[in-house]
């Protein structure tokens, strides 16, 4: 962990992840401005004395984040005799300059430079404004683990002993204790005993008509700073820098007034967002900690009784879903931190009775007042201008109103603009709070263009999981952008098939006038993000729309055939219907690499899966959009389907993944892709195709077949295509329809598990095949086996990529 010393100046240095830059309780401080990038706000409650810098930030706890363009310090600068309030520790890769400054330089710089004193003002308005939004975030998650606390508690066959005690809590009691004050409350309230193992709990339902979460729901922001003196002096910030400027400048008085204000506002709310974090914290500890509540309860369940499996399956499911807001939030991951979290894991599969009891099958339509006045309330947390506003409002009161757009290009284009807005101001948090999330992940932006059931259907699939990545990454739009933000993966090409660094190097030759009108996109975390929403989201909405000139990115019930929880593409089902195809073409996401070791180098094939990414809104298309970024072998590519999708969608993600293996084939092969030999599968399937008159293994009548789909298709990628899903889905059953070459390609480069093949190989039209793989096969075996044999001699493991590879070659 490096940790940089504050007395020494730095101008727009790249740190890397895992970056102290400033160190609580240093008596050193600094002046910095983080350019670009997102740091963690991490505070250690009770340092030991004279602690080593890694004991503070060992002991601390993530209160927040700070994300470029923002300045940081001048606070603790400012408050002589104390030292550093929190730590600063960059999250991903930013670009900072910090420079040594004391209490008078600083002060004596503000009177003066009137533009600093203004950033910095509007700084710490920034700051508060996304602590408000934490806070939210942070009541968020601790109600999500509440829930399930109570549902455990509610729905536990522990025997109660003796009389319930008058007042018992979820962090203070044993779960026997809990679940006996509940039940007694439930009764008293007249909602009646819950029964034994009712997975509906998971609802919460009961919890509301209880109650449960009144004192927490109370907590609000206004109790922990002075609102209508914030409102005021945000208003007054808000205003055109000449005037704010003059008032600063010319009344010192006021100055430092609102710079202290704002400043214990700052410490206010960081202090309520860590006092919430502590107790989600201590109660996940409670539920998942040693002997904690949910292996007290696995501990009661009998493995065959149904009731219980499905318990413990809403409970595995409802737990594991915020994973990855306790990770963004808290800085921790449950599945490394308590053991008896990961393990939940097996009863996620259980699925007797789901059905019924899934939150998104719901026919209720109550509890919808969180819809009234969405739009305003998104434009308003987009911070969008007062013409923006109107514009946009007017546009969707006309389609409310139950007309059609002409043209739909110019609300497409607006709705996208706001959506860059509000992502940019949540990254880095949690992403699913719901405004702005429910349009980011959904695309809702307006509850009059849904009825009341569709409205509530959508809210029930917006509390599904909307990220999986423990075997195939799937995901919605927001989480995708997440990893582009973070660096993990690169923005995608254009459909010009331009790339980021393709437009920055484009860009040093445009003239100063053709600068003037374009944007021009900088090498930072924000423009990463906006090349993928301003140069390729737009493109993708309208290709999996189905139609460009009618396309919108945000859902009406026009658009919706059938209840929108039969449409909605949950990152689980896309995992499900690909893992059933993979599970058939085990090597269907292998590419061929080269693989540097310590005995030299070697071509292996690496398995490098695509993000199967969900777009907000409606769409009749999934779209392969590129196979890997730019010639990077190792990097994933990107499968996208519309969250909201009207077709089947176990055929349209196999035909996507045909097409995903003709072009990733292509791109690996590069001018050789049309060889038979070089050019791996695409190759040898060119050659089926070119000259298949010529080949003496298809049969008069085959041949003919062949011309008639050759005609009726438009090109060998839909053909391939086309045979490829015949592969996996007929002839992997034992359904013959395809002609002996080309069953033999796919027998060859699309193999099937080795107990399916061994099976093929008993009967006379695979022997041969079959055949000639195993000897291929043994061939390169026999070449690692020889690596491995190098390697044990010098008392050393075969590296991991190619230990990988030899299981591939035995799979």
């Amino acid at each position: 962990m490096e940790i940089l010393d504050p007395n020494t100046e730095i101008k727009k240095k790249k740190l890397p992840p895992e970056t102290v830059f400033s160190l609580q309780g240093s008596v050193d401080k600094a002046f910095i401005v983080l350019h670009s990038g997102i740091a963690e706000i991490l505070i250690n409650d009770a340092p030991p004395e004279e602690a080593a810098p890694e004991e503070i930030i060992l002991g601390s706890v993530r209160t927040g984040f700070i994300k470029g363009e923002t300045l940081i310090g001048y606070l603790d600068i400012l408050n002589v005799g104390s030292g550093m309030q929190y730590s600063l520790r960059t999250m991903t890769e930013c670009q900072v300059s910090s420079r040594p400054m004391s209490h008078e330089s600083l002060t004596k710089k503000m009177q003066s430079d009137v533009t600093l004193n203004l950033k910095i003002h509007r700084s710490l308005l920034s700051r508060i404004e996304s602590a408000f939004y934490l806070f939210r975030n942070y009541k968020y998650l601790w109600h999500k683990v509440a829930s399930i606390a109570d549902s455990m508690a509610l729905g536990c066959p522990l025997e109660e002993t003796g009389t319930a005690a008058e007042a018992a809590g979820r962090r203070s009691s044993s779960m026997k204790e809990y679940s006996a004050y509940l039940k007694k409350l439930a009764s008293d309230s007249g909602e009646g005993q819950p029964g034994l193992w009712d997975y509906n709990l998971f609802l919460g339902r009961t919890q509301d008509r209880l109650d449960l979460y009144a004192a927490q729901d109370a907590n609000v922001v206004e109790d922990h700073i002075d609102m209508k003196q914030y409102v005021f002096i945000k208003r007054l910030l808000k205003k055109k820098d000449e005037a704010v400027s003059a008032v600063l400048h010319r009344d010192e008085p006021l100055n430092r007034y609102i710079l202290d204000f704002l400043g214990s506002a700052l410490d206010s709310m960081l202090g309520a967002n860590r006092a919430l974090i502590g107790e989600t914290k201590d109660l996940m500890q409670q539920l998942y900690g040693d002997n904690g509540w949910s292996n007290e309860l696995i501990g009661q369940a009998k493995a065959d009784h149904r009731p219980a499996s499905n318990f413990l399956h809403f409970m595995a499911k409802f737990s594991l879903r915020f994973r990855k807001d306790a990770i963004n939030l808290l800085g921790l991951d449950p599945m490394d931190q308590f053991p008896d979290y990961a393990a939940l894991g097996r009863y996620r599969e259980f699925r007797e009775e789901t059905e019924k009891a899934d939150v998104s099958r719901t026919s209720d339509v109550g509890g919808l007042e969180k819809y009234d006045g969405l739009l305003q309330k998104i434009l308003e947390f987009g911070d969008v201008s007062q013409d923006f506003r109107d514009e946009f409002t007017g546009l969707i009161d006309y389609l409310a109103e139950g007309h059609e757009l002409r043209s739909p290009e110019r609300i497409g284009a607006m709705f996208w603009e706001l959506y860059e807005k509000c992502f940019l101001k949540i990254v880095g948090t949690d992403l699913k709070g719901f405004i702005p999330g429910i349009m980011l992940h959904l695309g809702v932006i307006d509850e009059r263009l849904l009825s009341d059931q569709n409205l509530m259907a959508v809210d029930a699939c917006y509390r599904e999981s909307l990220y999986s990545d423990e075997t195939i990454p799937a995901m919605t739009l927001p989480y995708f952008l997440e990893k582009i933000y973070k660096g993990e993966v690169e923005p995608s090409v254009t459909e010009m098939g331009d790339s980021f660094k393709f437009v920055l190097n484009s860009q040093k030759k445009l003239t100063p006038k053709e600068r003037e009108k374009t944007y021009i996109f900088e090498s930072n975390h924000d423009d990463l993000v906006r090349f993928e929403l301003r140069k390729v989201a737009g493109e993708i909405q309208g290709m999996i729309f189905g139609n460009r000139r009618k396309a919108l990115p945000f859902l009406m019930d026009s658009q919706i055939q059938g209840s929108p929880v039969r449409m909605f593409l949950s990152p689980d089902a896309v995992v499900a219907n690909v893992e059933k195809y993979r599970q058939r073409d085990f090597s269907m996401f292998y590419r061929e690499v080269m693989l540097r070791h310590e005995l030299g180098s070697d071509f292996i094939q690496a398995e490098v899966i695509p993000n199967f990414v969900l777009y907000p809104g409606f769409g009749s298309r999934a779209v392969m959009w590129q196979e890997m970024d730019g010639t990077r072998k190792r990097t994933p590519g990107r499968i996208i389907l519309p969250a909201f999708f009207s077709e089947t969608i176990g055929p349209a993600i196999l035909e996507q993944i045909a097409y995903f293996r003709w072009e990733l084939q292509k791109a690996v092969s590069g001018h050789n892709w049309t060889d038979p030999v070089e050019g791996g599968i695409v190759g040898a399937y060119y050659d089926y195709i070119a000259f298949y008159k010529k080949n003496s293994t298809i049969s008069p009548e085959a041949r003919k077949r062949l011309a008639d789909f050759i005609k009726r298709t438009k090109s060998d990628k839909d053909r391939f295509s086309k045979d490829y899903i015949t592969w996996v889905e007929y002839e992997f059953n034992g359904s013959m329809r395809l002609n002996g070459a080309a069953r033999e390609i796919f027998f060859r480069f699309c193999p099937f598990p080795a107990a399916v093949r061994k099976e093929m190989g008993q009967k006379p039209t695979f022997s041969t095949m079959a055949t000639r793989f195993r000897n291929r096969r043994a061939r390169e075996i026999t070449r690692m086996e020889s690596k491995e044999h190098k390697y044990r001699k010098k008392n050393k493991p075969l590296p991991a990529e190619l230990a990988a590879y030899v299981a591939f070659l035995k799979s």
